[in-house]
C-alpha cells in the first residue's frame, strides 16, 4: 500500500462553495487551469503528400467562413472566441445543400488562384517536417487571399454588399510566400541538415513581431470609443488561433488532479499548501498490476507518475487525428475529391491495433511529461478524459471512498479555527462510519533535516462511537 499526498487550500476544503471535505470530492483541473503554463504541450509537426495539405487548407477555408458567419450576424455584439472555430467540423456537417454548394464554391475560387492551387504541392515538397512557427508563416501568407475569397462569394450571392474597388482587402494582391519559404527551408536544410532549429526559430521570430503588432492593435483600439475585438480576431488572430484549435483534432480533452510522493518539500507547502496555511491530505493509493490506483464514484483511477524531461514527445499531425469517427476522417483528411487516398492514411488502416496503442501512448507521453525544472515535485496524476470539453466545473469532481483518506496534515500558519472546524467534519465521517484510525499531524519544520516535517496529533475525539 502506498500513500500520496494532495495539498489544498482549506477555502477548497471548507464553506459553503465548495465543501471538498464534507462531499469527499477531487477536483480534475483543465490544462489551462494548472500553474504551468505550457502544461499538456503538444510538440505537433506537420509532413505529408498532397492530399493531405490541400485537405487541411479546405479546412482553414472552412473554419474561416464559419467565423466570418458569426461576425456578419453578431459584430461585435457577441465576443468570438477560439472555441468558436469549428475545428471538429466538415463539409457535411454544414446543415443544407446550398450551404455545402456555397463553401464548394469558395474552396474552387481559392484554389482557382494560380499561386493559391500550387501550395499543396508545395508544402508536400517541403523535406523536413514543418513545424508549429512555419506552418502559422503559411497560414498568415494565405490568410487575406482566403478572406478577399470569401467576401467575393458571399458579394456574388447578394449576401454582403458589394465592396468598392479600392477596398483594401479588394485589392490584397497574393504573393507566393509559401513558395519562397518552401524552397528555402529546403535548401538550407539540404546544406546542413542540423539548420532545422534554426529555420524554426527564424519563423519564431516573425510570428513574435506578428504577435507584438497585434498586441500595438490592441492597445491602440483602447483608445479609442470601441475596440473592435471581433474584427481583430477575423482579420489578425484568426491564423494563430486556428493553428492553436488543431490540437483538438489531435487527442480528446483532459482534466487532472495532482499528487505528490513529497509532503515535506517547503516549495511544494508554499506554491500549494496556501503558504503553509492550507493542508496535506494523505490518501491510501491501492496497487494493482505494480501502479497505484484509487477509486472514484465506483471506477479505478490509476496514478501516473510524471516523467521530467528537456522536452515534450513530437506529435505528426496527419497521422494522429484521433478524435474524429472514421467517415469523417475520411471525408475532411484523408481522401480527394477523386477518392484517392492519402498515404498518411497507412499508419491508420494498414495495422488499426498498432496505430491505436501508439496513438494512446503517445496521447500520455505527452500529458504525463514535464520538464525538468518541475521534478521537485515529484508529481502523481489522475486523469480524466470524457471525450468533450467539460465546461461546467461542478461535472469535473468525483467522490472518493472516505476509507481511501488516511489522514490530514495540517500546514505551519494553518489557523487554529480551520483546523477545527476540519476536525470536527472528520470527527463525524469517521463516527458513521465506525472508524479509529484516522491520522492527524501538524507539519513543522525540522532544524536537523532541513525541511518540513509531521508529528502526529493526540486528539482525543470519539471516532467511531
Amino acid at each position: 500500500m502506498q500513500s500520496l499526498y494532495r495539498f489544498r487550500p482549506t477555502e477548497k476544503l471548507l464553506g459553503c462553495k465548495y465543501k471538498e471535505l464534507e462531499r469527499q470530492e477531487i477536483y480534475f483541473a483543465s490544462p489551462d487551469e494548472l500553474n504551468d503554463p505550457v502544461e499538456g504541450f503538444k510538440d505537433m509537426f506537420w509532413r505529408g503528400d498532397e492530399i493531405v495539405w490541400k485537405n487541411l487548407i479546405n479546412h482553414y477555408l472552412l473554419c474561416l467562413e464559419s467565423v466570418c458567419q458569426i461576425f456578419l450576424i453578431n459584430g461585435e455584439n457577441f465576443l468570438i472566441a477560439p472555441a468558436n472555430i469549428p475545428v471538429l467540423k466538415t463539409a457535411n456537417d454544414l446543415p443544407t445543400p446550398a450551404y455545402q454548394g456555397l463553401y464548394q464554391e469558395i474552396c474552387d475560387l481559392f484554389f482557382g488562384n494560380q499561386l493559391a492551387a500550387r501550395w499543396p504541392q508545395l508544402l508536400a515538397s517541403r523535406t523536413g517536417p514543418v513545424r508549429q512557427n512555419e506552418l502559422y508563416a503559411y497560414l498568415w501568407s494565405m490568410h487575406m487571399h482566403a478572406l478577399n475569397t470569401i467576401f467575393t462569394v458571399y458579394e456574388n450571392h447578394d449576401l454582403v454588399p458589394r465592396r468598392s474597388d479600392d477596398d483594401p482587402l479588394r485589392r490584397f494582391e497574393t504573393r507566393d510566400v509559401i513558395g519562397e519559404g518552401v524552397k528555402f527551408a529546403n535548401r538550407k536544410e539540404a546544406e546542413r541538415p542540423e539548420v532545422e532549429d534554426g529555420i524554426e526559430r527564424l519563423h519564431a521570430a516573425t510570428r513574435h513581431l506578428s504577435s507584438q503588432a497585434d498586441l500595438i492593435a490592441v492597445y491602440n483600439a483602447l483608445t479609442q470609443t470601441t475596440a473592435q475585438k471581433n474584427r481583430r480576431m477575423l482579420y489578425g488572430r484568426f491564423p494563430e488561433e486556428y493553428l492553436k484549435s488543431l490540437e483538438r483534432l489531435v487527442h480528446p480533452p483532459w482534466y487532472t488532479a495532482t499528487f505528490t510522493s513529497n509532503y515535506n518539500n517547503p516549495s511544494i507547502w508554499g506554491h500549494y499548501g496556501d503558504g503553509h496555511k492550507g493542508v496535506c491530505l494523505i490518501f491510501r493509493a491501492t496497487p494493482e498490476n505494480g501502479e497505484p490506483h484509487l477509486k472514484l464514484q465506483g471506477i479505478d483511477y490509476r496514478f501516473c507518475k510524471i516523467n521530467y524531461a528537456k522536452r515534450y514527445p513530437e506529435i505528426d499531425f496527419f497521422r494522429s487525428l484521433g478524435v474524429l469517427p472514421i467517415p469523417a476522417l475520411n471525408r475532411c483528411w484523408y481522401l480527394d475529391e477523386h477518392k484517392n487516398r492519402s498515404s498518411c492514411a497507412d499508419n491508420v488502416y494498414d495495422d488499426v491495433d498498432a496505430w491505436r496503442k501508439s496513438y494512446w501512448d503517445t496521447f500520455h507521453e505527452g500529458i504525463t511529461t514535464k520538464l525538468c525544472p518541475w521534478a521537485y515535485e515529484e508529481e502523481y496524476r489522475l486523469v480524466h478524459t470524457p471525450w468533450e470539453i467539460v465546461s461546467d466545473k461542478s461535472r469535473r469532481k468525483l467522490r472518493y471512498q472516505f476509507s481511501d483518506l488516511e489522514g490530514i496534515v495540517f500546514g505551519i500558519r494553518t489557523p487554529e479555527d480551520v483546523r477545527s472546524d476540519i476536525i470536527h467534519v472528520i470527527e463525524e465521517k469517521c463516527r458513521s462510519e465506525n472508524r479509529t484510525d484516522f491520522k492527524f499531524y501538524q507539519a513543522f519544520y525540522s532544524r536537523k533535516d532541513a525541511q518540513i516535517d509531521r508529528a502526529e496529533m493526540s486528539l482525543k475525539f470519539n471516532q467511531g462511537r
